[in-house]
């Protein structure tokens, strides 16, 4: 086995053969390159893969990844695209992770700066007035995760508006919306949920505004004048 003391004494671009196509080559710092050569299935020439830099790499880690990758090479699999895929999933379960962390606080909060940068930039007016509806509308939900907000949360909103508990259906509405656009955000520019709550009830708030008109349609016009004469 190879030792600390031979790759000290390895003369500079000379290489070092460490076993089962393991090489250490000496670099002009003093360091020494950790390279593997392997064949692989069905292919002429063979691998030649880096696997680091002596001593930051150790001996035991450079024999421990050759050794790692040799198998990965037996089986007809290039270790440089395992490493990629490796990379990806370790990736993607950091986003997960995060994803599950994200507030609607803390997406309100990056949403009203990215809206100060884009053209036209939002007024300082709207900032605050969609700032003060979200907060005032769904404070319950503030510090929760945005993925755990669901379609019967909102369904449970629409309700308090509907005359349960909310002061002002106008507010829960303008906050409904606001919420929607928030929560595009969070779908198509951070990536953390795959659908907005919003869009499955947009029906519903659309219906609950005709709760709240101010005026009478033909038909309601029509049958209270019937009902009045009578």
């Amino acid at each position: 086995m190879v030792t600390n003391a031979e790759l000290r004494r390895l003369p500079y671009q000379v290489e070092l053969p460490c076993g089962r196509g393991l090489f250490a080559k000496k670099r002009k710092d003093g360091t020494c390159s950790w390279l593997l050569r392997k064949k692989m299935p069905n292919r002429k020439s063979p691998l030649g893969l880096k696997l680091g830099i002596y001593p930051d790499v150790s001996i035991d880690e450079a024999l421990a990844k050759a050794a790692e990758y040799r198998n990965l090479a037996d089986q007809g699999i290039h270790p440089r695209d395992y490493e990629k895929e490796q990379k990806e999933i370790r990736s993607r379960e950091l986003h997960e992770k995060l994803s599950k962390e994200v507030t609607l606080r803390s997406v309100l909060e990056q949403y009203n700066l990215t809206s100060q940068i884009k053209e036209p930039p939002n007024s300082p007016r709207t900032i605050q007035d969609r700032t003060n509806a979200i907060t005032s509308v769904f404070e319950e939900y503030l510090d929760k995760p945005v993925r755990d907000i669901t379609i019967k949360n909102l369904e449970d909103k629409l309700l308090q508006w509907q005359g349960q508990g909310i002061a002002s259906p106008a507010q829960g509405k303008k906050a409904m919306r606001y919420l929607r656009s928030i929560l595009n955000y969070a779908k198509d520019r951070m990536g953390i949920i795959d659908k907005n709550p919003v869009d499955a009830i947009r029906h519903a708030t659309s219906l609950s505004s005709k709760k709240n008109k101010p005026y009478l349609l033909k038909e309601e016009a029509k049958d209270l004048f019937e009902t009045l004469q009578t």
